[in-house]
């Protein structure tokens, strides 16, 4: 049996692709909507992810990888 869960998100913005992209890349503006969350990337297609902070006291590190790449265009990563 598979126990890998998989969920997709796609959204459509109506900005810039450029500034969409900064919002989504620069750790940051990431630190804005993500609550304070560190990210520490190269952004280069096989390079790890990682997501780490302290949430109502109680510290945490969320790891991925990045997938895909097309700067200002697509953004894929596991998390």
């Amino acid at each position: 049996m598979n126990k890998n869960l998989f969920a997709t998100q796609s959204i459509e913005i109506n900005s810039k692709a450029g500034k969409v992209w900064e919002v989504l890349t620069d750790p940051q503006k990431i630190k804005v909507y993500l609550f304070g969350t560190e990210t520490v990337t190269d952004w280069k297609i096989g390079s790890s992810i990682l997501f780490q902070g302290e949430y109502n006291g109680q510290e945490y590190q969320d790891k991925g990888n990045v997938l895909g790449k097309i700067e200002n265009k697509i953004l894929e990563y596991t998390y």
